[in-house]
């Protein structure tokens, strides 16, 4: 179950909603962000103009709507805008854009009834669709899509299939453009470009892996010195993935040496740039879908509304931000580096068919000369490439003129991300032709990768994949192998380096301390006040430090929560308070931290009657903070490999178990080990381990909070450190006010 919240849905989660894999609802915050925006626009309406709902849109925004008129009003906007044309969009790209403009809802700002957000998620989680037309947006604005969605609501068309129960909602009239001010369809439909892209770029490195073993490659190109030479962040990672992949291969030794215990991977001096330049052309691709998710994020999350309804600042705003040009010129970066990576691809399948290269017969034939074996893969392949080339154009470089020249502009994000979702189906291709023809050579050449993870690929793709090797119809060959990529990927992300980090500079420490001190609460509060790292600030004359209005919920599977503290009193209490409700239900507590913190929460938690050895899936675990980093830490920078089986252990299982019993045996983890990395001045790789445990909990349901001294976070030079540590965390944390000391709100 998702709960969408208006703050926190991944691409990934669009995707498993939009293929009905999971189902969702919507949080309790979420209606109420919702509502409270309603009630607003509701009460600005009486007071003064608002685009759409007093008035006409586009060229006729000044035109104002006749009171008696407003209900038909609203109708016939519904209507007139319910007319794009062509075939039909797939059924799951429509769920995707409803999942995402009923998170954009709850996200607040919109001033949409918010009884519209269950009629949406009951089409959404009973896997109908929308009839939406192909054409008819161009990253402006979703119109077209969202009125037939509309009409759909309101019962004056039907959701797909038509004989289905039909979910309706008595849509306001007043509403009405309000609900069609937004990207919801280009960005549901990015969401699950970058989520399937990112899968198979993970898979493309396993594949290549077993290309490079079968013809002998050498590994000297993905040396970690290379790497460190130029230090671009996706190049970095693909190279030491392939250096785990391909662990049992010897590195070919420098000028004068011969490599200790073995002779060289492979008898040539270079090889060809599909396995030499293989970091450096996966890497830019891996980084493009990297930051394209980051920006469909923020899509996904925001109150992109036009106008935008303030509900602190009881205002309306009319502003641009119905303008998508973040999402397709990301998109458009996509497109580009994953044709060079596909065509690198279809290079190395080359190699597989030739002699030289594998030492068998041309084409991988094992029928009597000549044969063609596997010769139709390269054209295959090619013609996949050909179709991504040409969906390669920027579709930024377009613009159009509108509605009587007062909308002059267009990103055409929507083609954009069109295009991208089907270069999806042409790299997939690129792919399977080239797995198809790596396990053949792999096995004619009587190879079995020496490495595990390798070794374990190598299996699941040999087994599923038809043995003969006579000339035959490769095509069956093709769609099987298509299937495999999900769990080649699935692989990758589980026992190697590859996965979507945030990418962090240098560490920029020549800033100057704030002038009242870095542990003063002064400057303190005007640090994250400057940030925008809360919405609300309470804080007491007499006790000026920030604290949250209220506690989060932390019964929440899935939470991540940082608690910035005072003193080490508050934070043996709140984490103390945190961990009781696992260890009552008989689910599992985890304590990370320092042996001083840990017998202090141990020591409270058995006051309190709790008998630490009696939970069962779990139990109660106290790990040595220092120790546990030291695990997972080389190098002064967080291994992505070794955090995973450090941490394994102590959330899949436990999650699992939690899963089985619908979260009635919960699991909740606190950890020091980012502070402890803070505070000795490793700031950017204490953000890195924040983003794996944030990956984590979008797959595992567990609750996780991080404790950080507040004077420790403290200083303007940590300011943009501290707002990735924000963007990571769903909810922030800090001291409350005492009893006896009344409140005074301060913005």
């Amino acid at each position: 179950m998702v709960r969408l919240d208006g703050k926190r849905l991944s691409c990934e989660q669009v995707r498993a909603l939009a293929r009905g894999t999971v189902t969702a609802t919507v949080s309790r915050p979420g209606r109420q962000r919702a509502a409270e925006a309603a009630r607003v626009a509701a009460e600005l309406s009486t007071r003064r103009e608002i685009y759409g709902r007093g008035t006409g849109v586009g060229a006729n925004r000044d035109q104002k709507v006749a009171a008696g008129d407003l209900g038909a009003h609203g109708l016939r906007l519904l209507r007139s805008h319910a007319g794009g044309g062509g075939p039909l969009i797939a059924a799951e790209l429509s769920r995707a854009m409803l999942v995402v403009r009923v998170n954009q809802i709850a996200a607040g700002g919109s001033g949409v009834d918010p009884g519209v957000l269950d009629p949406l998620l009951e089409v959404v989680n009973s896997g109908l669709a929308v009839a939406v037309p192909r054409y008819g947006a161009i990253g402006t604005g979703d119109l077209t899509a969202l009125a037939v969605t509309a009409l759909c609501l309101i019962g004056e068309r039907d959701w797909l299939p038509s004989q289905a129960r039909q979910p309706r909602f008595a849509l306001a009239p007043a509403d009405a453009l309000a609900f069609l001010s937004s990207n919801a369809a280009t960005v549901g439909e990015a969401a699950l470009a970058c989520a399937d892209l990112d899968e198979l770029l993970a898979a493309a490195v396993v594949i290549a892996a077993m290309s490079h073993r079968a013809v002998t490659a050498s590994v000297e190109p993905y040396a970690e010195a290379v790497h460190l030479a130029k230090n671009y962040r996706g190049q970095r990672v693909v190279a030491a993935m392939l250096r785990g992949l391909l662990a049992d291969a010897v590195t070919r030794a420098p000028a004068g040496g011969v490599p200790a215990g073995g002779v060289p991977a492979g008898g040539r001096i270079q090889d060809p740039y599909g396995y030499r330049a293989l970091p450096q052309v996966h890497g830019p691709a891996v980084d493009a879908v990297a930051g394209a998710g980051r920006a469909v994020a923020v899509e996904l999350n925001a109150a992109a509304e036009n106008p935008l309804i303030d509900v602190a600042g009881g205002a309306v705003w009319h502003n641009g931000n119905f303008h998508a040009a973040y999402t397709g010129l990301a998109l458009d970066a996509i497109r580009a580096a994953l044709f060079q990576t596909a065509a690198l691809s279809a290079a190395r399948l080359g190699t597989l068919v030739e002699p030289a290269f594998t030492g068998l017969a041309p084409f991988l034939a094992t029928d009597r000369a000549p044969s063609s074996g596997i010769m139709i893969l390269e054209y295959v392949s090619h013609s996949a490439v050909a179709d991504i080339r040409r969906l390669a154009a920027p579709a930024a470089l377009g613009s159009a003129v509108l509605s009587r020249g007062v909308e002059e502009h267009a990103g055409f994000a929507t083609q954009s991300a069109r295009a991208t979702t089907e270069v999806v189906d042409a790299y997939r291709i690129v792919l399977a032709c080239e797995l198809v023809a790596a396990v053949r050579a792999l096995r004619l050449r009587g190879l079995i990768p020496g490495s595990p993870i390798l070794a374990v690929a190598f299996e699941l793709a040999a087994s599923a994949l038809p043995a003969d090797t006579f000339d035959r119809p490769l095509d069956a060959d093709l769609a099987i192998a298509q299937t495999l990529l999900a769990e080649l990927s699935t692989l990758s992300r589980e026992h190697s380096a590859l996965r979507r980090p945030d990418v962090s500079g240098p560490e920029d420490v020549s800033g100057t301390e704030d002038a009242s001190g870095p542990g003063s609460d002064s400057s303190q509060i005007r640090n994250f006040l400057a940030m925008g790292l809360y919405s609300r600030v309470k804080y007491s004359r007499a006790l000026p430090e920030i604290i949250v209005g209220s506690d989060p919920d932390f019964g929440y599977p899935g939470g991540h929560l940082v608690l910035f503290y005072r003193d080490d009193d508050e934070f043996t209490d709140r984490v103390s308070e945190f961990l009781r409700p696992a260890i009552e239900q008989a689910g599992s507590a985890v304590f990370i931290g320092t042996p001083a913190h840990r017998s202090t929460v141990q020591g409270r938690l058995e006051q309190q009657g709790l008998d630490l050895s009696a939970a069962t899936g779990g139990g109660y675990l106290g790990l040595d903070a220092t120790e546990t980093m030291r695990r997972y830490v080389i190098a002064g920078w967080p291994d992505p490999g070794s955090f995973w089986r450090v941490v394994n252990p102590l959330v899949v299982r436990p999650a699992r178990v939690a899963e089985t019993t619908r979260n009635q045996r919960p699991v909740r983890i606190v950890t020091e080990t980012v502070a402890r990395l803070w505070e000795a001045g490793s700031i950017s790789a204490a953000v890195e381990v924040e983003t794996m445990w944030h990956e984590l909990a979008e797959r595992h349901s567990f609750t996780l909070l991080c404790g950080y001294p507040a004077r420790s976070v403290a200083g303007r030079h940590h300011d943009a450190a501290l707002a990735q540590v924000r963007r990571l965390h769903d909810s922030v944390l800090s001291t409350s006010v005492p009893r006896d000391q009344a409140p005074v709100t301060s913005g």
